[in-house]
């Protein structure tokens, strides 16, 4: 499955006006620094972006360490200059910011790729992945808003007028971060039950019925649960396509859970207990075989031959149907977030 992830990238961005010449200095230094914050928050927009487009964080780690030699080079520019009227709160406020955007990359973001290689083994696995995300926004957003703190503070000790920007970026950032915050909630109702119909398929292959059943009966009931989740929840913005998706996903599963997995485990049954029979008839002399147990024998030898045939074509059935409502959730995904986060 494609995991999306979403950097919540603050970006810091005034539009600044002076009255007086004696001000220059100030204004020449806060849109200095300015500068280099914006040419960062585009380097994470775009790394972000970047990854919510691929189907691997790690395909792009080269990008990740352009990225992060960016921040690294605007610290330093940062760090070196002399702040005006020694003035170093602004300098430090910059700084700070610029370190934890290099923080998150060099650190919190390798954690997060490291968790991307087991998230879809459980569902607690794939939560603790997206909480992480989380955590990770709500870090940029509380740094952003203290630079934005700090900024006026430096505005209004040197009678800077600040009129604050509404760019495209930052829009464009505000509306990612509203659009995957709805889109996770509901991947996460969706992975509850697909991981069980992953389990339900390995343990299926390793002949454990009872975990088979087991992962049957849980992949039913989170589709039911999350399908009454998802019929109470809104619309994003009046669009109900993800929504409906989510929902016609687990209704598969819910069919798939009810009518067609019973039958697999129904012959996987026949399976064992013909190769049981099999092996014991083996290790006994055919002048030791009773008529009963030749009858029971090939009775089960027909049923196990008739099975064979169904058991394949019900596994090809429900693995094209499976691919196909897998491409459809997918496809909504794609274009909702091409919708509303692009």
């Amino acid at each position: 499955m494609k995991i999306k992830i979403l950097f919540s990238a603050a970006l810091i961005c005034w539009a600044i006006s002076a009255s007086a010449q004696t001000f220059s200095s100030a204004v020449d230094y806060l849109n200095f620094l300015n500068k280099e914050s914006l040419s960062v928050s585009k380097d994470m927009w775009e790394y972000t972006r970047a990854i919510a487009r691929t189907k691997g964080a790690k395909k792009i780690e080269a990008r990740r360490k352009e990225v992060l030699a960016q921040i690294s080079a605007s610290r330093k520019s940062v760090q070196a200059k002399t702040p005006y009227k020694a003035q170093h709160a602004i300098k430090d406020a910059f700084s700070a910011y610029l370190k934890l955007n290099y923080d998150i990359l060099n650190d919190d973001y390798s954690k997060i790729v490291d968790m991307e290689a087991v998230a879809e083994q459980s569902y607690d696995a794939m939560e603790a992945y997206m909480l992480v995300q989380a955590q990770v926004n709500e870090k940029m957003k509380q740094s952003g808003d203290e630079l934005s703190k700090a900024v006026k503070a430096f505005a209004e000790q040197n009678n800077i007028t600040l009129t604050e920007d509404n760019s495209r970026l930052s829009q464009k950032l505000e509306r990612a971060n509203l659009a995957f915050g709805y889109y996770q909630p509901i991947y996460l109702i969706f992975f509850k039950a697909y991981v069980q119909e992953a389990n339900f398929l390995a343990a299926l292959n390793t002949k454990d019925l009872a975990g088979a059943e087991q992962a049957r009966t849980a992949m039913i009931s989170a589709a039911e649960e999350g399908i009454a989740k998802l019929q109470g929840m809104s619309n994003y913005d009046s669009d109900a396509s993800l929504r409906m998706a989510c929902i016609d996903m687990l209704n598969f599963l819910i069919n798939e859970g009810k009518n067609d997995l019973p039958k697999l485990l129904e012959f996987t049954t026949t399976q064992e207990n013909f190769t049981k029979m099999s092996d014991a008839m083996s290790k006994k002399k055919k002048s030791d075989i009773t008529k009963e147990e030749n009858e029971k024998y090939n009775a089960l030898v027909k049923e196990y031959n008739a099975g064979v045939k169904t058991f394949n074509e019900l596994i090809n059935r429900t693995n094209n149907e499976r691919a196909k409502n897998l491409n459809a959730w997918n496809n909504k995904v794609s274009d909702f977030l091409g919708k509303h986060a692009g």
